[in-house]
């Protein structure tokens, strides 16, 4: 939010079967703040029965005035 505004996406795949994606998100408007992000991994596994599967994902919203600071997040 206030320190990595903007977005961004990463997409990627390779041999096996692998996809990856990386997606984020953040930005501010006065004294509220949010981010998000999140990742997306698979593959079939270069052994038979190895397949993986990872999602994972955070996110964040913070509001802050001069002198306090109020901030939740979750993963």
């Amino acid at each position: 939010g206030f320190s990595h505004p903007g977005h961004a996406v990463s997409l990627f795949a390779g041999s096996f079967g692998r996809t990856w994606a990386d997606l984020s998100s953040g930005g501010h408007r006065g004294n509220l703040s949010y981010f998000v992000t999140t990742r997306i991994l698979g593959e079939d596994g270069w052994r038979d029965f190895s397949t993986s599967r990872l999602n994972q994902f955070f996110g964040n919203v913070e509001w802050r005035n001069a002198s306090t600071a109020v901030s939740v997040s979750a993963m």
